[in-house]
């Protein structure tokens, strides 16, 4: 079996969640970036010292990046 890193990108994998582009509704799977839900996002909580409130967020990414727990999408 061959490796072939090159077809290991975010957007074939099934955790990848494609964010639309403005003015682009029909075909958000080519949008340029998107967030991994690979690992849920940490909890951020509010202090006495920072009382703003913070709230937990999936972390955005290019559609051709890739983290090295890539998981294809089932075709």
């Amino acid at each position: 079996m061959s490796f072939n890193s090159s077809n290991l990108r975010c957007y074939n994998c099934k955790f990848w969640w494609p964010l639309p582009e403005p003015g682009q509704h029909e075909r958000p799977e080519k949008s340029a970036r998107g967030s991994c839900r690979r690992h849920a996002p940490p909890g951020l909580l509010t202090d006495e010292e920072h009382p703003a409130p913070r709230y937990a967020a999936w972390v955005i990414v290019s559609r051709d990046d890739w983290c090295g727990e890539h998981v294809h999408l089932e075709m």
